[in-house]
Order: structure tokens, then C-alpha cells, then sequence
């Protein structure tokens, strides 16, 4: 007697082994997970990899790609990625029954890029400063470049290497509307979009003397005053975080906290989630 389902399986098997032979020459690495959610940490050198696991007897997986951010069914026991840029990422693997929804085996991959040709996702933002304020070009190149190192390295054991980096878009511009002090709701809102350089702000949803920094929460507003050059980097991610949704931090080294310091580094895995989102 024939067993067509044994021949399918067998089928199967072999095309399985074909791909990850194949992922051998196309990928330099091959990263094998299991089931019990205690996988260690990837760490890989040039972001093309396959990640493959032990089949669970379901007939369908699904992979979740924190960099890219969607999902993908499978029927294959392995899935090759390439062209993550330098940072963290981590996936999520669901095993689940081929008639339905129902996943009930779970197991996640975290992996750590350290030296690939990738670009990450960028933000260019326009910059504008008041006339009676101070900014180069270069000045807001290397501030732009400061939080991106801030955004997109390890600082602690609890910092998530988040693959997002700011630019600037086009020149500085120079706007000559206010004195170059925001005092009211109305004078943020007379801002354009991207980073405005000011003299004061008093007013960031309500009055709120000396503040350095205020942003919509969301939108594309940022009002920034030019302060230690050891902060700024931390400030203009810490705004562009607002722009993209992001809440004050209670954690005291968080990039997100309402104060400031040169200790405010620190990322979390759903915060870079917002970063990245919509580039």
C-alpha cells in the first residue's frame, strides 16, 4: 500500500535539507532554535543568516522579524534573512496547526549584529534654527550622528542596540517668525516640521519653564534650545522618540526619561519598535 502522506513527508524532508544546504553557500550562518525559551543570544557578523528549528508536527510556523516588522507563514523548518544592519533584532517562531489559527508553541531568537554593509533605517529630518540662534550644518551633522550612536549602540546589558540613524535633510534653514522663544501652544504650533533650533522654551503642552526640549506626541514637530554638547545627541533622539509616539521613561539611564543627562542612553526593545516604525 502506497502511504502518500509518508511520500509527502519524506518530499518534504528533502527539499528542507536542499534549503538550508543551499542557505550554507547564500548565508554564512546557521542558527538552530529550540522550544524551551531559553535560546542564547546570536551574535553575527554580517546580518545574512538562516535561523532553523525542530519540527513540532504542525504544519505551519510563524516568523516574526522585529527589523522588518511583519510576519511570515511558513510550512519550512528554516527561514533565511539578509541585510540586517549593525544592532539588535530578534525574532518570534509560533508553531500552528495547518487548519487554523492556533499556534501553542512559541520560541524567540534574539541576535546581535556586529559588522554588516547594511544600511540602517534613517530618518532625515529638516533643520531650522531662529535667526538670533546658533547652528552649523556641521554642528547638526555631528549632533545628528551623536544620536544615532546613542540610539544604535550597547551602553549597559540593558541597552537594545536599536539599527536606526538620524540625518539631516537638506540645508539648515533660518526662520525669522517670534523672537525665538516658544511661550505658547500656538507658537509651537507656528513651527514647521523637523528640529527647530530656539533661544527659550517655557511652554511644552503647558507652562514649563526652561525645558530644552519639547515635541508632538506623535507628530513632527521638534523645539530644541542648544545645551552641553554632551547632551544633545541624547535630547534630539529623546524628541525625534516623542515624534514617533514614545512616553517619559521611569527608568533612570533611559534615552526617554523627562530629565536629562549625560547617563540617558538606554533603549528598550519597544521603544526601538516606535523609532523604526514608518521608515
Amino acid at each position: 500500500m502506497f502511504n502518500v502522506n509518508f511520500f509527502c513527508h519524506l518530499l518534504r524532508k528533502v527539499f528542507l535539507c536542499l534549503l538550508v544546504f543551499g542557505a550554507g553557500f547564500a548565508y554564512a550562518d546557521t542558527y538552530v532554535v529550540d522550544w524551551n525559551q531559553n535560546f542564547t543570544p546570536i551574535v553575527d557578523g554580517d546580518g545574512n543568516l538562516t535561523l532553523q528549528w525542530p519540527d513540532s508536527g504542525h504544519g505551519w510556523y510563524l516568523v516574526y522579524d522585529s527589523y522588518r516588522g511583519y510576519q511570515t507563514y511558513t510550512d519550512e523548518l528554516a527561514m533565511s534573512f539578509s541585510g540586517l544592519p549593525n544592532g539588535n533584532h530578534y525574532f518570534y517562531i509560533s508553531a500552528c496547526f495547518i487548519h487554523d489559527d492556533y499556534c501553542d508553541m512559541f520560541t524567540s531568537a534574539m541576535l546581535t549584529v556586529t559588522n554588516s554593509s547594511a544600511a540602517p533605517r534613517t530618518a532625515n529630518l529638516a533643520v531650522r534654527r531662529h535667526s538670533t540662534a546658533q547652528l552649523t550644518a556641521a554642528e547638526a551633522d555631528n549632533i545628528f550622528q551623536s544620536a544615532t550612536q546613542v540610539l544604535s549602540q550597547s551602553d549597559s546589558t540593558n541597552d537594545f542596540r536599536c539599527p536606526v540613524a538620524l540625518a539631516r535633510a537638506g540645508n539648515v534653514g533660518v526662520f525669522t517668525a517670534g523672537d525665538g522663544s516658544i511661550d505658547s501652544q500656538n507658537e509651537f504650533n507656528a513651527l514647521q516640521s523637523g528640529v527647530n533650533v530656539v533661544n527659550n522654551i517655557s511652554w511644552c503642552g503647558s507652562l514649563t519653564p526652561n525645558v530644552v526640549g519639547c515635541a508632538s506626541l506623535p507628530g513632527n514637530r521638534i523645539a530644541v534650545v542648544r545645551t552641553f554638547a554632551a547632551w544633545e545627541g541624547i535630547l534630539w533622539a529623546h524628541e525625534y522618540g516623542h515624534n514617533k509616539g514614545i512616553s517619559h521613561s521611569t527608568a533612570t539611564d533611559a534615552v526617554m526619561r523627562g530629565t536629562i543627562s549625560s547617563q540617558n542612553r538606554n533603549v528598550d526593545m519597544y521603544e526601538c519598535n516606535n523609532f523604526k516604525r514608518n521608515l
